[in-house]
C-alpha cells in the first residue's frame, strides 16, 4: 500500500540573467555587410519539496540545477558578380551542474547526490557558402560547407556515483542546394547534405536509480557523435490565387541515413527491484528515416487566414544483419490553424 500524504509543500525557485550585444555594419573588411553577436546567460533552478507522511517518517527533496552560457554567432557577406558568397561561425560553451538532495533518499540511494558531474560543454563551428544566380534570377545553386568540433570535459565529483568521460571530436559536413523557379508562381528544389551532432553531457554521463521502482539510468562514456546524409526534392508555390485567397506553400519528400544514430533504450532488466531496467543512450549502426512533409499558407481580403501542415515519417535500424522499425520515430503529425485579423 502507499503511504498516505496528507500535505505536500513545494517550492520552486528559477532564477534567470542574461545579456547580449549586437553589432552589423557595411562595406567592413572588405565585406559588403558583416553581423556579430555576443551573448551570456546564468540561470540558476531549486526545486523544494517536503512531505507530510503520515505514519511514515516525513520527506523532503531539495534539487538545484546550475547552468551558465557564453558564446558569440558571426557571418560576412560579399556579392562577386552572380556569386554571393557568405562566411561565418559560432562558438559557445556551456557549464552546468546540479545537486540532488534531502532526506528519507530512495532505496539504494544516499543524499546529497548528482545525477551528473559538473561539465563544461563546447560547440564551435565554421562555414562557407555561396549562392550562385543564373538565368534572370530563376535558378540558385547553394554549395556550402561547414567544419563542426565540440569537447565535453568533466571535473572530479565525489558526489557523482557513476563513470564519467571527456570527448572530443570534429567533422565536415558539405551541402548543396539547387531552386529553380520555372514560373512565377511554382518552384522546384532539391538539397543533399551531411549532417553532425555531437552527444550532450546528460546522454554521455549520467546516473540515477530508483530501485524500489525497478529502474535506473546509465550513462554511456562510448557515446558517439552522430553523421547523416540526407536528400530531398520539394515544389514551391508563391502568390497563388486559389478560392479568393492568396497561398503559399511547399511540398517535400526526403531520405536521410544516418551512422552512429543516437537513441535512448531499455538495454537489460527486468523492471524489478533485484533485475532493474537500465536506460541508457547508445548508437544504432545504421538507421534510414523516409517521408513527406506539405504546408501551406491562404489569406484573404476580409482579414480570415489559415495554415495547414502535415508530416509523416518511417524509420529502420539495422544492426547485427537485423532490421526493426525505430521506435522514436513521431507519428502522422496534421496542424490547421484559422486566424482573423481586423
Amino acid at each position: 500500500r502507499s503511504t498516505p500524504v496528507p500535505r505536500v509543500f513545494a517550492d520552486d525557485t528559477p532564477t534567470r540573467e542574461g545579456w547580449s550585444v549586437g553589432w552589423r555594419g557595411k562595406d567592413v573588411f572588405g565585406f559588403d555587410s558583416g553581423r556579430l553577436t555576443v551573448y551570456g546567460q546564468t540561470a540558476e533552478t531549486r526545486q523544494y519539496t517536503f512531505e507530510d507522511r503520515t505514519p511514515a517518517v516525513d520527506r523532503s527533496r531539495d534539487n538545484t540545477f546550475d547552468n551558465e552560457v557564453f558564446g558569440f554567432s558571426t557571418d560576412f557577406t560579399r556579392t562577386f558578380g552572380i556569386n554571393r558568397f557568405t562566411i561565418g561561425g559560432d562558438w559557445s560553451e556551456t557549464t552546468q551542474q546540479g545537486v540532488r538532495s534531502g532526506t528519507v533518499p530512495p532505496a539504494g540511494e544516499t543524499f546529497p547526490t548528482s545525477a551528473f558531474p559538473k561539465t563544461d560543454f563546447t560547440l564551435g563551428g565554421i562555414f562557407l557558402q555561396d549562392e550562385i544566380t543564373l538565368l534572370g534570377g530563376q535558378l540558385r545553386i547553394v554549395p556550402a560547407v561547414r567544419w563542426d568540433t565540440y569537447e565535453l570535459e568533466t571535473a572530479n565529483d565525489p558526489l557523482y556515483p557513476g563513470p564519467r568521460a571527456d570527448q572530443s571530436h570534429d567533422h565536415i559536413s558539405p551541402k548543396l542546394g539547387v531552386v529553380w523557379w520555372g514560373h512565377d508562381n511554382f518552384g522546384l528544389f532539391a538539397n543533399w547534405a551531411e549532417g553532425f551532432k555531437a552527444p550532450t553531457p546528460s546522454q554521455v554521463n549520467n546516473y540515477f536509480a530508483n530501485l524500489a521502482f525497478g529502474y535506473t539510468s546509465a550513462p554511456n562514456p562510448n557515446l558517439k557523435p552522430e553523421t547523416s546524409q540526407a536528400i530531398e526534392f520539394g515544389v514551391r508555390m508563391r502568390d497563388v490565387s486559389l478560392f479568393g485567397a492568396e497561398v503559399s506553400g511547399q511540398a517535400v519528400v526526403f531520405k536521410s541515413d544516418y551512422k552512429d544514430f543516437i537513441s535512448q533504450q531499455v538495454v537489460s532488466g527486468a523492471g524489478t527491484p533485484a533485475n532493474p531496467m537500465v536506460y541508457q543512450w547508445i548508437n544504432f549502426t545504421d538507421v534510414e528515416i523516409q517521408g513527406f512533409e506539405a504546408r501551406a499558407n491562404a489569406y484573404w481580403e476580409n482579414g480570415f487566414s489559415t495554415r495547414f501542415a502535415c508530416a509523416y515519417a518511417d524509420g529502420e535500424t539495422t544492426s547485427a544483419g537485423v532490421t526493426r522499425q525505430l521506435p522514436s520515430i513521431d507519428p502522422v503529425n496534421v496542424v490547421v490553424g484559422v486566424g482573423y485579423d481586423e
